[in-house]
């Protein structure tokens, strides 16, 4: 695979540095806390998905009423 993104993990973004457009991040290892400055073009963060419905499930409803929200609109 050739692509020029490169996946920080597991680090956390502490700083965003640029004006009017992020030019910059300072990141934080989760662990070592070692900070490193990183250029950038643009920033896409990953929150995570868990697949378990958890209580969700443990409350009666069933699986096809369950619904998602994606941009702020209900999916």
């Amino acid at each position: 695979m050739n692509s020029s993104i490169e996946v920080k993990t597991p680090y956390i973004p502490v700083e965003l540095v640029g004006a009017d457009h992020i030019k910059q991040i300072v990141i934080e290892h989760a662990k070592t806390k070692h900070k490193q400055v990183v250029d950038v073009d643009d920033l896409i963060v990953n929150f995570g998905f868990v697949s378990s419905l958890g209580s969700i499930r443990e409350r009666g409803l069933k699986k096809n009423a369950i619904v998602g929200i994606w941009g702020g609109r209900i999916c």
